[in-house]
C-alpha cells in the first residue's frame, strides 16, 4: 500500500489530500480540512491528519508493507507517526504531489473565512 499526502494552508484555512494506492485496485482519494494551521507546520499537520483518517485501514496491516510518500524531507527524517512505515521523499513537482496540491488548494479555498461566514 502507498499513501501519498500533501496539504495547503493560508494560516486561517487548511486542507489536505491523500491518495491511497493498493496493488490491483484503483487509487482512492481522501481529503480533510482544518482551521488556524500555520504555514510552517502545514505539511506535517496534513500527514498526521491523513494517517489518523486512514488508521482503520492501517490497523490490520504490517507497517513495513505501507509506503508513505511526502514532498517534505523532514517527514522522512523525523516521521510524524511512530509506526515503522517506509517513508519516501519525492520532489514537490512530482505529478501525484502536484495533483494532491491542487486538490488541497481547491478544497481550502472553498472554506469560508471568518469574515465570509453568514449566520
Amino acid at each position: 500500500m502507498e499513501i501519498w499526502v500533501d496539504g495547503s494552508s493560508d494560516s486561517k484555512r487548511a486542507a489536505w489530500a491523500a491518495m491511497v494506492k493498493e496493488n490491483g485496485c484503483e487509487p482512492q482519494f481522501v481529503t480533510g480540512t482544518g482551521r488556524d494551521v500555520p504555514l510552517c507546520i502545514c505539511d506535517r499537520w496534513s500527514m498526521r491528519q491523513a494517517l489518523i483518517h486512514l488508521n482503520p485501514i492501517l490497523a490490520g496491516r504490517d507497517s513495513q508493507s505501507v509506503i508513505v510518500v511526502t514532498d517534505l524531507e523532514s517527514n522522512v527524517i523525523s516521521p510524524v507517526d511512530p509506526r515503522p512505515f517506509r517513508w519516501v521523499w519525492v520532489p514537490r513537482w512530482h505529478p501525484f504531489i502536484r495533483k494532491l496540491d491542487r486538490m488541497a488548494n481547491k478544497l481550502r479555498l472553498s472554506i469560508p473565512t471568518n469574515s465570509e461566514r453568514t449566520f
